[in-house]
């Protein structure tokens, strides 16, 4: 079995409005822990024989080209001999500016004042949204961030300058989020641990753009990196690496101009059938050891099924199951205006909560449901845990939706439906 780690910032940064940075702390005992327990490959050492192997092998990767891939993971990849692959977005190489994502975020969580709304007439970017609160902010955030990944660049460019003018910030970017300079990035490629890998121009969604827009976010991007570095560029990783994030025209480019092997985000076991051009990775998170410990046990134990064994595991359970998946594909629950339970108030409650909150979505969560007698009565995020009697109360006056994101999803299930709940989602954990 072979499982691909997907990093993006080694930081110690406290802004983390996209949940990619992992601290250095972190990030040293997670290869600390990963090189004494598994064997550790790069991506030219993948074999599809390694992938029905019982043996687990894990490989790094790191997507966008952040300089503190050079100053705080190569030192700690060197430390433990790991091999890993930097996929590299070009556009901002060498310059003071950050990434767009970085970029939006620095905009409308950081700006010079405080702004009470945003307002533009646009033919695009058309409305009056208001950024008086953290959560209003999150909202128009998700919405900004939604829009600049399916435009062209030019576009891009122009809504990020329009933000920056009204945040009353200069464009140049702040140090800890910049891209690599040349220098730094031909000092990373001379590694012997380190291999180079595209992750296009300006980070757009590949496959909401047109055939000449993807053509040259690819083309560029290879052609900069091959010229930087002297190497051949056969790796590329789709910004976002969601399934939309791509189509058949951007493999189609990819093969054109010499990539052999392409990644997604896609949280799916990697077989001899997968294609080479949808390679599944998992993206990490700032995990302390014993949090990361328990991930990669998870993730082990997910992906000695396939994808559709475990889903068709889940469903079969009972067919008063309404939902096995991933939230932000969960139509009922983003859809409806149900209120909320989530069962379980530790951290894999504690997480679901959080990515409801990224959805605009916390407000509707009333309970936290916990079957353990000695957390009954506490409040999480001023939101009361409740046993199954008091939970079964509340259903009985309303409709809920009962959230399940935990290790022991299965049996949680079981136990909630012969206690009579309805309408339960099992969210995979990721």
């Amino acid at each position: 079995m072979v499982i691909i780690l997907c990093y993006h910032k080694i930081s110690n940064i406290t802004n983390d409005y996209n949940m990619v940075n992992v601290t250095p702390e972190h990030f040293r005992h997670q290869m600390e822990y990963l090189s004494s327990k598994y064997t550790m490959i790069s991506l030219e050492a993948l074999s599809p024989e390694q992938y029905e192997s019982d043996a687990c092998m894990f490989a790094v990767t790191f997507d966008d080209g952040y300089r503190d891939i050079l100053y705080r993971a190569l030192p700690v990849l060197e430390a433990f001999s790991i091999p890993a692959t930097a996929f590299i977005t070009t556009g901002n190489l060498g310059t003071p500016y950050e990434n767009w994502t970085d970029t939006i975020i620095r905009a409308i969580f950081e700006p010079a004042d405080k702004k009470d709304y945003f307002e533009c007439m646009d033919e695009e970017l058309r409305g009056y949204w208001y950024t008086r609160t953290i959560e209003e902010k999150a909202s128009f955030y998700r919405k900004i961030n939604y829009l600049f990944r399916h435009i062209g660049a030019q576009r891009r460019k122009k809504y990020e300058k329009m933000l920056l003018k009204w945040a009353q910030l200069s464009p140049e970017g702040r140090r800890e989020n910049q891209i690599l300079s040349t220098r730094e990035l031909r000092k990373l490629s001379e590694s012997p641990l380190i291999t180079i890998g595209g992750h296009s121009v300006t980070h757009p969604s590949l496959g909401a753009l047109t055939r000449e827009e993807q053509e040259f976010e690819i083309s560029e991007c290879v052609r900069v990196l091959k010229g930087i570095t002297g190497l051949d560029i056969k790796y590329m990783a789709y910004p976002f690496g969601a399934r939309s994030s791509y189509n058949a025209v951007t493999m189609e480019l990819l093969k054109r101009y010499g990539i052999e092997m392409a990644f997604t985000t896609l949280n799916e076991r990697i077989t001899k059938e997968t294609d080479l051009f949808q390679m599944p990775r998992v993206a990490m998170g700032n995990y302390g050891l014993e949090d990361f410990k328990q991930k990669i046990d998870n993730i082990i134990s997910n992906q000695k099924l396939t994808q559709n064994q475990a889903v068709g595991q889940k469903k079969a359970a009972a067919d008063t199951v309404y939902y096995v998946g991933s939230i932000e594909h969960d139509t009922e629950l983003l859809d409806s205006t149900k209120d909320i339970v989530i069962w379980g108030c530790g951290f894999w409650g504690q997480s679901l909560y959080h990515d409801l909150q990224l959805l605009n979505l916390c407000t509707r969560v009333i309970v936290f449901g916990d079957n353990a007698s000695d957390k009954v009565g506490r409040r999480i995020e001023g939101i009361p845990v409740l046993g199954k009697a008091d939970v079964l109360k509340i259903q009985d006056e309303k409709e809920l939706i009962i959230l399940i994101k935990n290790a022991k999803d299965l049996e949680l299930f079981e136990d909630l439906k012969k206690s009579g709940f309805r309408e339960i989602h099992l969210i995979v954990r990721t």
